[in-house]
């Protein structure tokens, strides 16, 4: 648009060339004029429906077999508020422009979101079933969002499901997401899943190999169980955990409140033991260099 306008620049208007150009055909003035309301319209921020390659749009194909990825039924473009349904018997492919795809499961139904209400450049929203994100990107360009919360690919593989129960599962199969909701965040990596409900936010990720047991007390804590700190659940805990589960002791920990912070430290100091140089209360305290230098020793972070 510039070259355009450069082009057609009235040469009066330069310094030190006083002379009027020749007249142009009445043509050129309005093309002057198209690319001078374009130009305007740009610097006062105003918005165009028709921005064309800006708004996103993705390559969706509608597979009739899903082990056969030449079983192609349909093919078109999804732009923002367009959706794509899968039925019995189905999947579908939908490509995100040199960043990857993803693989849309049967009985499910993705929908493009408007960019504009993330901090990414790409948003599609799993509405029901299932899906698998195969994104290479840098961390927030592709975002999912889900009745749970916004998945957020920090360059990864990951699959996303709304369970019969209405819960949204996360499962990381390579990379990390970040879940969002509510002003709450939460840091699931490579092995591990975590579960949100609508308005409620993410739950505490666990490691998918953590003991059953480990894994059925972090959900009924998330699900809003309160135990006495002498309890045999936290007994269960600190005789069950592993270094790796320190990844659910941590998010628990960063939650807690009142002595309950200090019990998870306690488990969390056993599994992977504080940093030297720090106080225990800094290393506990979010925001505080002891926390991060913390954080950066789990096995997961």
């Amino acid at each position: 648009m510039h070259e355009d306008l450069q082009s057609e620049t009235w040469q009066g208007w330069r310094a030190g060339v006083p002379d009027l150009p020749d007249p142009q055909p009445q043509r050129d003035w309005r093309r002057l004029a198209v690319a001078a309301a374009l130009l305007l319209a740009m610097a006062l921020g105003i918005s165009q429906p028709w921005k064309g390659e800006e708004v996103p749009s993705y390559l969706a194909e509608l597979l009739t077999d899903p082990q056969d990825a030449s079983s192609v039924h349909s093919m078109r473009r999804l732009r923002r508020g367009e959706q794509i349904e899968t039925g019995p018997g189905q999947s579908a492919r939908i490509e995100v422009a040199e960043l990857g795809h993803l693989t849309l499961d049967a009985n499910s139904l993705l929908s493009v979101g408007d960019s504009n209400e993330i901090d990414g450049e790409h948003y599609l929203r799993l509405e029901r079933g299932a899906v698998t994100a195969s994104i290479f990107a840098s961390p927030r360009i592709f975002q999912l969002g889900t009745p749970g919360g916004i998945a957020v690919d920090l360059g990864c593989v990951y699959r996303a499901e709304i369970e019969s129960d209405g819960q949204t599962r996360i499962r990381v199969v390579a990379g990390a997401v970040s879940l969002e909701a509510l002003g709450s965040r939460v840091y699931v990596p490579q092995g591990a899943s975590v579960w949100a409900r609508a308005g409620k936010g993410p739950g505490t990720p666990i490691q998918d190999e953590a003991d059953p047991e480990v894994r059925r007390i972090v959900r009924m804590l998330d699900s809003g169980a309160v135990f006495e700190l002498e309890s045999e659940e936290f007994q269960s805990l600190f005789d069950r955990a592993r270094p790796a589960d320190s990844l659910s002791i941590w998010h628990l920990m960063t939650r807690a409140q009142g002595g309950y912070r200090f019990v998870y430290a306690k488990l969390l100091d056993r599994l992977v033991p504080m940093p030297e140089g720090f106080e225990a209360d800094e290393c506990v305290r979010a925001g505080t260099e002891g926390n991060a230098a913390w954080r950066e020793l789990q096995p997961w972070s």
